[in-house]
């Protein structure tokens, strides 16, 4: 047999096995028991789309970052296939478990806020005690800032026909949120 037909199989069988090192798999959670301290997980709101004048915008699915838009998170695009991401760029959040509550944290970064209609991040000593609750797949993930019950949802808006995303704290109904959790691999999966 040609040398040649030998190697392109292998080249392909490393190069598909490299490409599964470097990606993460997170799965759907579906309740709210399946969560645990130190899981790693990503709060991501699925595409959609939002009319502004008559006209219908779309936008794509989108994780939660740490990273600030004014008084708000922004998100980063993320595709969901069969209740799956697979993701190299999505930041991850940590859930810590404290009693009946939740801290949600990226790096040294935790979820606060100082009102509703906000979401930032800032040291541990600031960070909001979350409550995790799922029905059907949708999550409130929701807490009480100042006098307000709030949930953290998704606003999408459209200014100069492009539509503009971000993550905070609302008392209002916006766009839901789901939780996916990474998939723990055994060594030598």
């Amino acid at each position: 047999m040609n040398k040649k037909h030998l190697l392109l199989p292998l080249l392909l069988a490393f190069v598909i096995g490299i490409g599964n090192v470097w990606a993460e798999t997170y799965n759907l959670v579906t309740d709210a028991n399946d969560l645990s301290d130190g899981d790693k997980i990503l709060i991501v709101s699925p595409a959609g789309s939002v009319k502004s004048s008559g006209t219908t915008y779309n936008y794509s699915a989108q994780a939660l970052t740490s990273t600030a838009s004014s008084t708000r998170l922004a998100g980063s695009t993320v595709t969901i296939s069969s209740n799956t991401i697979t993701s190299t760029n999505a930041e991850e959040f940590t859930l810590s478990k404290s009693t009946d509550s939740w801290k949600i944290y990226s790096g040294t970064k935790y979820l606060t806020a100082t009102a509703k209609n906000q979401l930032a991040t800032g040291a541990e000593n600031s960070a909001l005690a979350f409550s995790i609750s799922i029905e059907g797949t949708a999550a409130t993930i929701s807490c009480v800032v100042g006098s307000d019950n709030v949930k953290l949802q998704l606003n999408a808006t459209v200014s100069n026909s492009k539509v503009n995303t971000y993550f905070a704290l609302y008392t209002s109904s916006q766009k839901a949120v789901y939780i996916f959790k990474k998939e723990s691999k055994e060594p030598g999966d």
